[in-house]
């Protein structure tokens, strides 16, 4: 990433790694608007597109598993969710 480039819905932005005394795996999550650190949950932005109706039933499954996952605080792991 440069400073000033644009990125669209869905492009790596980043990596999440351990560093330095770090006890764990950790992400800086920062966005700057016009120089300026901003909150990111109070960015306006584009809406997206709205999932396919082709897509619809198993992103509606997906949804449902990774919400049991938080649901019940288990760790999420890929083979709970058939990844």
């Amino acid at each position: 990433m440069r400073r000033g480039q644009r990125v669209s819905q869905g492009a790596r932005i980043g990596a999440v790694g351990a560093t330095g005394l770090a006890t764990g795996p950790h992400l800086d999550y920062r966005m700057c608007r016009d120089g300026r650190f901003v909150d990111p949950l109070r960015l306006r932005s584009a809406p997206a597109a709205p999932v396919p109706a082709v897509e619809r039933a198993a992103f509606d499954d997906a949804v449902r598993r990774w919400s049991a996952l938080l649901e019940e605080g288990s760790p999420v792991r890929t083979a709970a969710l058939g990844q």
